[in-house]
């Protein structure tokens, strides 16, 4: 691997990311089912549904969903998965890992979560239809409703 994108140990990441592993040579697919992303929820690691393609001199991973907030996220190319040209295919398995973005629950934006915020997802409920609508959808299953604000009144400051 020459460069990733996300960087290893990178935080902040989006969570509508699409990862590129960058090789200083051409590849070619070889066997692209031995290219994982993990994901670590709740101290559990559960394997995240990718898409990928080879690109020239680039392996491009884009996860199948958007991914989760304040995650922590492994990338394993495991030996054989690609090979470089002509017919050199890389013998280690390659790994690294990165952070997502936090969610930020300060919602009308006055530098603190309170009730405020849980007021302003209220005056949002409904479909997701707009880019309030999907701020507001904090739990990210396309309604705004009262899972939202349970899920801000847990992070309340006191």
């Amino acid at each position: 691997m020459e460069y990733t994108i996300p960087k290893d140990k990178e935080t902040g990441v989006p969570v509508d990311t699409t990862i590129t592993v960058s090789y200083n040579r051409r590849v070619s697919q070889n066997n692209l089912e031995q290219v994982y992303l993990r994901a670590r929820i709740d101290g559990i690691y559960e394997v995240v549904d990718i898409n990928t393609l080879v690109d020239d001199k680039k392996l491009i991973i884009k996860p199948v969903s958007e991914l989760k907030h304040d995650t922590k996220y492994t990338v394993i190319i495991y030996e054989g998965a690609v090979k470089g040209y002509p017919d050199c295919t890389y013998a280690d398995t390659e790994t690294f890992s990165f952070t997502t973005e936090s969610i930020c629950l300060d919602m009308n934006d006055d530098g603190i979560v309170d009730i405020l915020d849980m007021l302003w997802i209220a005056s949002k409920i409904g479909p997701v239809n707009n880019s309030d609508a999907g701020r507001a959808d904090v739990n990210s299953d396309d309604q705004v409703n009262v899972l939202d604000i349970m899920f801000l009144s847990q992070n309340l400051v006191s």
